[in-house]
């Protein structure tokens, strides 16, 4: 099992670089979006990052960002540039949102630096655990102030409760595979969480489309943002950039797969 000391040394290695995954506005026909996931070269072959060595990934005390936050922000650079309205997300880790902030502002200006704010979300999964909600709420508000936006990625794990949605200061809602699936077989699995989100005019991406059943059903519930295999795997952000500068992408996705 890898160990924090793995991921240290596969951070000197430069072995954990980024990769980009679009989100196709299948209305459209455009890419709309990027998640930036974070990819381990093991000897086994590429794999994620386990969730309980994220933490490792949080900026130094009194310093700049770790080296793969500094990538993020230049694999960021790099899709931005490629699309004058696309966004980039990435993920924020449950340390952060646990930590004290003294000076939020000063941790987003290091780790941004001339990144388009209002183009940048950072993405908390539904699962993390927060063991003190008004904190994590306060976090959330003062990043949000920083001018980026906040996601609650895997919403439909059930591991939270619409309650808890409620109460945090959120812009996007991204729904896991599960409830994509769920919702394919059985439409009105998803009426709350789309009630909610209209309620507050909130976008939601359906997460995990791997089939044209699942992109058409999502699309009959008015769930244009889609992310998954159907549209696009994840592959290096300078591919993903060219894929965006090329204009629309065809149904399905399959002009722009790197």
């Amino acid at each position: 099992m890898a160990t924090h000391a793995d991921l240290v040394a596969a951070l000197a290695a430069g072995d954990l670089d980024y990769h980009a995954q679009p989100v196709l506005d299948v209305a459209a026909g455009r890419i709309a979006g990027f998640e930036l996931l974070l990819r381990w070269q093991t000897p086994e072959g590429e794999v994620s990052v386990p969730p309980q060595l994220l933490a490792l990934l949080r900026v130094r005390p009194g310093g700049g960002p770790r080296p793969p936050l500094r990538r993020a922000a230049a694999a960021a650079t790099t899709l931005l540039q490629s699309d004058p309205e696309a966004f980039v997300s990435f993920n924020v880790t449950e340390g952060v949102l646990e930590a004290e902030l003294p000076d939020p502002g000063g941790w987003i200006d290091r780790l941004l630096e001339d990144l388009p704010r209002e183009r940048v979300v950072f993405e908390i999964v539904e699962t993390a655990r927060v063991a003190d909600l008004a904190r994590t709420v306060r976090t959330l508000a003062i990043l949000r102030e920083s001018g980026v936006r906040i996601a609650v990625d895997d919403y439909g794990t059930g591991l939270s409760d619409m309650e808890r949605l409620r109460q945090l200061p959120i812009d996007i809602v991204k729904l896991d595979r599960r409830l994509v699936r769920e919702g394919t077989r059985r439409p009105e699995a998803l009426d709350e969480v789309l009630a909610f989100a209209g309620g507050r005019a909130l976008p939601v991406i359906a997460e995990g489309v791997e089939t044209p059943a699942e992109r058409d059903a999502m699309r009959a519930r008015g769930l244009v943002l889609q992310q998954g295999f159907l549209h696009g795997r994840p592959g290096s952000p300078a591919a993903w950039a060219e894929a965006a500068g090329g204009g629309p992408v065809a149904p399905g996705g399959k002009r722009t797969k790197p």
